[in-house]
This record gives structure tokens, sequence and C-alpha cells, in this order.
């Protein structure tokens, strides 16, 4: 089996860069890049900051799931974007008292 290419992972370095471009004006997520799955990973701050991503990017809101954890918890969501899939997760919700 001949190893990937550097080449090949353009696909995630094209996407990435378009939508840079395309919604600069959106707040700064941290970005993990998954370049041998074509995958990237935006981690959000906020419901707000998750929320302008999910509008920019047209993924329908029945699409967001709650993952919960001991303290509270992040919205999670995904789309495919120039072909290559984008997971955003939206941070900073915490557990509400009872």
């Amino acid at each position: 089996m001949t190893p990937p290419t550097f080449g090949s992972r353009a696909a995630v370095a094209r996407a990435l860069l378009i939508l840079a471009e395309r919604f600069a004006e959106l707040p700064v997520p941290h970005i993990t890049v998954f370049a041998e799955t074509a995958q990237l990973s935006f981690q959000l701050e906020s419901p707000v900051e998750f929320e302008a991503w999910r509008e920019a990017l047209g993924v329908p809101t029945a699409s967001v799931r709650w993952v919960g954890h001991a303290n509270g918890g992040w919205l999670k969501t995904e789309t495919v974007f120039a072909g290559v899939t984008v997971e955003l997760s939206g941070h900073g919700i915490a557990e509400e008292a009872s």
C-alpha cells in the first residue's frame, strides 16, 4: 500500500481557507484538523458562537445534540462543507442547579 502524500490532504486545507474567507466575521473557533479523515473540528467558547457558525453553515437546528457530563455539557453537530466534514461544538454551558 502506498502511503498518502501531502497533496492528498489538500481538500482539508482548501475547505479551511474557504471557511476563513467566507465567514471572516464569525467568532474564531479552536480548530483541530484531521487530515487523514478529511475532517475539521471547530470548538466554540459559547452557545452564541456555536449558533453563529451553525446558522452560517446552514446546519438544521434539529441536528444539534446535547452532550452532557457531570458539570454541564456542550452542543454538538456536524455538516459537510466543500467535501470535508466540519464538526461544531459549543461549550460554556454550566449545569443548572435543581
